[in-house]
């Protein structure tokens, strides 16, 4: 059911967790509640006993305590309880929209990428993980690590103090860092489940993000400069020629880099020349940076740079707002408000379906 984690056993109790994520409070998305560990109670629960199983599983996760914030979280469908069984189908939209909708509350990263103090305010696709559990009645569970080649860990007790279940490589939990957009996360979900194409390219394009932003070191920062490109090609749907996508990104985001002016660049020893906007102008150099680490170029580090920041950072963001306004544009415009303004708006909406 996670990304590198799935669970056997006795079917006794269903639980359905994102353990490494920090809620303040209950969230609702879709036809689903999260319910943050601090705020499970009895009611949301088939059994006592079950209560005692969903806050162990937890405590496996987390064998040691870290700080006085405490993680992880469950989700139910509003209709039914922690611990009966749930429908596969919806599982990966869900995912792909807490992993938005949480990625989207990160600030714009316009520093060095070195910076140390990232990780205490910034959350990664890793704290959205989901896992999929099934508890025998003894409170024992059986974990496969690993997707292409796995290893069964089985015998793991719900109790026991040596046991643990492993968290995935270069984990973060940031103490300072945020929780998912309700809101927005419905939004998402609500996007996502539609049988199309175009919701199938939005959760593509959560996917490709996703990616870029999980935190192992095994994956460059030339890596994700390229996984960041392949969300806006399927987000855009614009064909395979960079100056159509530029063309649909501008579209898209028309309130981002309007300035137009004549641009000049080289390319196989020609000059050329165009008016584009900056967002355009800054999409062509992004392409032109994806092209040559794909083709094996080289690649100076002032390549990677755009301005006083670096691209991948212009890009995360531009993608995250690229995905949003995607949304906002099948019907759900209030994803783009503010808090204040989005409380007004959810006023109006429900007085206008109460009359």
């Amino acid at each position: 059911m996670g990304d590198t984690q799935r669970t056997i056993g006795v079917i006794t109790t269903f639980v359905l967790t994102a353990p490494y994520l920090w809620l303040g409070s209950r969230i609702r998305v879709g036809p689903w509640e999260a319910i943050p560990r601090l705020a499970l109670e009895e009611s949301d629960v088939v059994s006592p006993a079950a209560l005692g199983q969903v806050l162990g599983l937890l405590d496996l996760y987390h064998p040691v305590p870290r700080g006085r914030r405490e993680w992880g979280c469950v989700f139910r469908q509003v209709r039914r309880r922690v611990g009966q069984p749930f429908p596969r189908s919806h599982i990966e939209q869900l995912r792909r929209a807490v992993v938005a909708a949480l990625l989207d509350r990160n600030p714009a990263l316009d520093r060095d990428r070195h910076d140390s103090n990232l990780g205490h305010t910034v959350a990664t696709s890793d704290n959205a993980a989901l896992y999929g559990h099934r508890i025998d009645p003894e409170g024992y569970v059986a974990v496969d690590y690993g997707a292409i080649v796995t290893a069964l860990t089985g015998g793991i007790r719900i109790g026991e103090p040596t046991h643990a279940i492993h968290p995935p490589s270069e984990l973060a939990l940031p103490l300072l860092g945020p929780q998912p957009d309700e809101s927005y996360a419905d939004a998402l979900f609500k996007c996502l489940t539609h049988n199309t194409e175009a919701a199938r390219r939005l959760g593509t394009a959560i996917d490709w993000l996703d990616l870029a932003w999980r935190n192992t070191t095994s994956t460059s920062f030339e890596t994700r400069v390229v996984l960041l490109k392949f969300g806006f090609e399927v987000l855009l749907d614009a064909g395979d020629k960079w100056m159509h996508q530029r063309q649909a990104l501008s579209a898209l985001l028309p309130d981002t880099g309007r300035r137009r002016r004549r641009r000049v660049w080289t390319h196989q020893g020609k000059q050329h020349a165009q008016t584009m906007s900056d967002l355009e102008w800054w999409f062509s150099n992004f392409t032109w940076l994806r092209n040559a680490i794909a083709h094996g170029e080289r690649v100076s580090a002032s390549d990677h740079r755009w301005g006083r920041t670096y691209h991948i950072w212009v890009a995360e963001a531009r993608l995250r707002r690229a995905i949003k306004h995607t949304v906002a544009e099948r019907g759900f415009e209030h994803v783009l408000l503010n808090p204040y303004q989005r409380a007004r708006w959810h006023v109006r909406h429900d007085q206008e379906r109460a009359s």
